[in-house]
């Protein structure tokens, strides 16, 4: 209990003795105000309760009931005093003192801080009460001191416990960053430039604004670089836009795929020649000049990829569709047995027929074009730089190639028996030189090297188990 002078107790007490039974509630009142401040709220609140036993419609009792609950923190009991006081109607003219100072009960509010003395407070904006140890005010407003902050009158959370400056910051997943030109961005998938928020590729990267772009979900330099259908290609000689569709690189320039091609870093006009109502380009490397596709012909003795077989596919053999076959032959040309191609009788892919090869042998190549020989394929090669990196020179980019002389060889594979392998693997083409009596010799390229293969002398393959493709050279 509080230290009450014991004058002030004898006093009351001997007054409440001596005063009519009709004027003693006053005086059990003024006790319970004598207990509340300074403040022993449990007495307080004792003596009010016989002030109001005295006379229940006391609302001034009530409602100094309700002041201790409130200072002991029981607010539910609080405001059921409050309540009743309201009720039985306040005297217009009673103001509980606060610490013995008056104060204006429509906007301001009284609050013990757990000292010997009762502080007045304003309330916000004149209306709400609100309790100073944890909270303030801020505007018309209260806000939890502990969470959250004050700004020109607007209340916001905490950043993790920290206050910021809503004009020129803000926070995301518990930190402050800088506004953008005082918006706010989604730092997940935006970000901030030169005061300009910008989308991030594909909603992660961040690039520079001016000196780079998205594509897709990419960043690119827009000095070397362009974005075609959210592919990022190289710029030709880095100045050079084209279009990937119909159009290519050579060195500096760029030209069409259609009716041009690239030989060495030279733009090149396709030639042509027609044979068996077909169109073939062709093209010259070297002092050569080839056909661009492998022959098409279909004669006795020559396949489509995967006619009349199975074809390997994922270490499994399986039947292909009509469909699938001609698409093969339209893409790949067909494949030939060696005595087939050299446009010769069948028995030669038994017995050597080495008489019958003539210089240019024609075969089954249009006229004034011929099935070329080991020595012009050991040529083509020593033109692109030798056979060390023929293959992937000489290879089309879909092989892994770099095509850079517009050759374009493509990975075909080959047929043996009723069986086909290595399609989009392997290329292999049949040279008019003979090995061996019932051997050829053949040429290939590999998806994995750099090189390209001659098989000769003895090595060569036997001519009449194996269907490879056909390229002409010009006579």
């Amino acid at each position: 209990m509080r230290y009450i002078p014991f004058f002030a107790v004898l006093t009351f007490t001997l007054l409440i003795t001596s005063y009519a039974q009709s004027t003693q509630h006053f005086l059990f009142y003024n006790l319970g105000e004598a207990y509340a401040s300074p403040p022993d709220y449990d007495e307080a609140i004792k003596f009010y309760k016989l002030a109001i036993n005295l006379n229940p419609k006391y609302a001034e009792a009530h409602y100094g009931i309700g002041e201790a609950y409130l200072n002991k923190g029981n607010n539910d009991s609080a405001m059921k005093y409050f309540e009743i006081a309201k009720t039985l109607k306040l005297d217009p003219n009673f103001y509980p003192k606060c610490s013995g100072r008056d104060y204006n009960h429509a906007t301001q509010f009284c609050y013990d801080s757990n000292t010997y003395s009762k502080y007045i407070y304003n309330k916000c904006g004149g209306t709400v009460i609100y309790t100073p140890k944890t909270e303030a005010c801020c505007g018309n407003s209260k806000y939890t001191l502990a969470t959250q902050f004050c700004y020109n009158s607007i209340i916001y959370n905490k950043c993790s416990g920290r206050d910021y400056n809503p004009v020129t910051q803000f926070c995301s997943n518990s930190i402050i960053y800088n506004k953008c030109s005082g918006r706010d961005y989604n730092l997940a998938t935006q970000f901030c430039y030169s005061d300009k928020i910008y989308d991030k590729c594909g909603g992660t990267v961040i690039y520079t604004p001016g000196t780079e772009a998205c594509c897709g979900n990419s960043k690119y330099t827009t000095a070397t670089q362009f974005c075609y259908n959210s592919v990022i290609y190289d710029k030709c000689g880095g100045t050079v836009i084209y279009n990937p569709g119909t159009e290519a690189c050579c060195g500096n320039s760029k030209y069409t795929l259609a009716t041009h091609y690239c030989s060495n870093g030279t733009i090149r006009a396709y030639g042509s020649v027609s044979y068996n109502n077909q169109t073939y380009k062709t093209i010259v490397v070297g002092t050569q000049t080839w056909m661009l596709q492998n022959i098409n012909y279909n004669v006795s003795g020559s396949k489509c990829y995967g006619e009349g077989g199975q074809v390997l596919s994922n270490n499994v053999y399986v039947t292909l569709s009509k469909t699938e076959i001609q698409a093969n032959c339209n893409k790949y040309g067909r494949l030939y047995n060696w005595a087939t191609a050299m446009g010769l009788a069948s028995n030669c892919n038994e017995s050597s027929c080495a008489s019958q090869i003539q210089s240019n042998h024609k075969g089954i190549c249009p006229s004034g074009w011929h099935i070329p020989s080991n020595a012009e394929w050991d040529k083509l090669m020593t033109a692109v730089g030798g056979s060390g990196t023929a293959g992937i020179k000489l290879k089309a980019t879909s092989g892994n190639g770099t095509d850079a002389y517009g050759f374009s060889a493509l990975l075909g594979g080959y047929g043996e028996y009723e069986k086909f392998v290595f399609n989009g693997d392997m290329g292999y083409w049949w040279s008019a030189t003979e090995s061996a009596r019932n051997r050829g010799q053949d040429i290939h390229v590999s998806k994995g090297s750099d090189m390209m293969y001659i098989t000769r002398n003895d090595e060569g393959t036997i001519k009449g188990d194996y269907f490879f493709s056909i390229r002409c050279v010009q006579n």
